[in-house]
């Protein structure tokens, strides 16, 4: 490290400003008062492009979360769209997809019990992250050069580079909330990628951002005989051969939705969707109602992974490093469970942290039962979504299961 750059000393710092470490950062402003946070991250508080980011659609675990341990109910309900439930969606005949009634649909008919919601990720971090300001963090706007991994209770070292000048971050408890750079991962041989680790989980994903479309090609909102719920307003899953769509609708104004596919590749390759043109192509031949949701709009963004499961070996480490989020785990999006395994990791750690500071003897025992809870959980999730690319498409199979 170069010991010529300013070095600034904090009890935590976290590298990446997404949902995890905006989240992580606030639940421990909210429990530990007088911690000191850093948070660093290579995005503007309020950047000059409008960042697109793939929708978050909530489930029990991460709403009650947000809404209990974080306190943001009010903020979620006057600033993101409500979720009414999950709809599934599966075509009656493969070449036949113009209309919904063109498909087997499972819609939901009553409320939720819980509140859920479709967070505008750009929106949501930035918005938490200033919270976290006004409660004492210190944000630096720079990207993370190089870490210092050090054992025990030593400080770790974090090199970042600011627009004109280095910057050197000290702190005894580390937290890699920086998604696929894999910040902590790629330094400690801790991530698995190979498949047979996954139970064959071999999948990559498009989506699209776009903006005022026509929600009446899904549903004109008129259904007297039936629930009191929106359908537009859910998170509707589009089932396909070897594949499935998200769509959920993320601005109210400007009614933007966010759309995308998992596709499996050893049914549906990469190049088969990896650019905008295939993409809408791809909608056109199989899911053509969506595809006219899409053309009713303006095509914002394209976005394409080409591998998304990953899974680490080690989420909270005994020498008070820690990974969570797309930074620890990621599989398969069909079930909503990332926020809610952000959720639990958040809860740990702050757990793991106030134990250490407060000087507890059995700190360490603490520490090993919450990293093999969360790291089982992530096997749990993984578990969930593995062997399903055969079946994907067909709503008898779906129903047996």
């Amino acid at each position: 490290m170069n010991t010529a750059v300013q070095s600034l000393e904090y009890d935590v710092v976290i590298m990446g400003a997404g949902f995890a470490g905006v989240c992580q950062a606030r639940h421990l402003l909210l429990n530990l008062p007088g911690i000191r946070v850093a948070i660093v991250d290579p995005r503007s508080l309020e950047p000059d492009k409008k960042e697109h980011r793939l929708g978050e659609s909530t489930v029990d675990i991460a709403s009650v979360f947000l809404i209990k341990e974080l306190g943001l109910h009010e903020y979620l309900i006057e600033n993101h769209t409500p979720k009414a439930g999950l709809n599934f969606h599966w075509p009656k005949e493969f070449n036949k997809t113009e209309s919904i009634d063109d498909y087997f649909n499972v819609w939901v008919n009553q409320q939720l019990k819980t509140p859920a919601f479709h967070l505008n990720r750009s929106k949501f971090d930035r918005d938490i992250l200033k919270m976290n300001l006004q409660m004492g963090a210190h944000f630096y706007n720079g990207r993370v050069v190089d870490v210092e991994l050090t054992p025990k209770d030593n400080l770790h070292i974090v090199q970042v580079k600011l627009d004109d000048k280095y910057l050197e971050l000290k702190a005894k408890h580390l937290i890699d909330t920086a998604g696929r750079k894999f910040i902590i991962g790629r330094k400690t041989d801790n991530l698995m990628f190979d498949p047979k680790d996954l139970y064959g989980i071999n999948s990559g994903s498009a989506w699209v951002w776009v903006k005022n479309v026509d929600r009446t090609l899904l549903d004109n909102g008129w259904h007297p005989n039936e629930g009191l719920v929106t359908r537009y307003y859910c998170t509707n899953h589009w089932m396909g051969h070897g594949h499935w769509l998200w769509m959920i609708p993320l601005d109210k104004d400007s009614m933007e939705l966010s759309v995308g596919v998992i596709h499996h590749k050893d049914v549906i390759p990469s190049e088969y969707l990896n650019s905008k043109e295939k993409f809408y192509e791809f909608l056109k031949a199989n899911h053509n109602l969506l595809y006219q949701i899409l053309a009713s709009g303006e095509h914002m963004d394209f976005n394409y992974w080409s591998r998304i499961a990953h899974k680490s070996k080690i989420m909270f480490s005994p020498d008070n490093w820690y990974v969570m989020g797309d930074a620890a785990n990621n599989f398969d999006a069909l079930y909503s469970m990332g926020t809610s395994m952000s959720a639990l990791a958040i809860e740990s750690v702050t757990e793991i942290i106030r134990a250490k500071l407060a000087g507890e003897a059995d700190v360490e025992q603490k520490r090993e039962a919450y990293n093999r809870f969360n790291v089982a959980f992530a096997d749990f999730a993984n578990h969930l979504v593995c062997n399903q690319s055969q079946h994907m498409g067909n709503a008898s199979m779906w129903k047996l299961m």
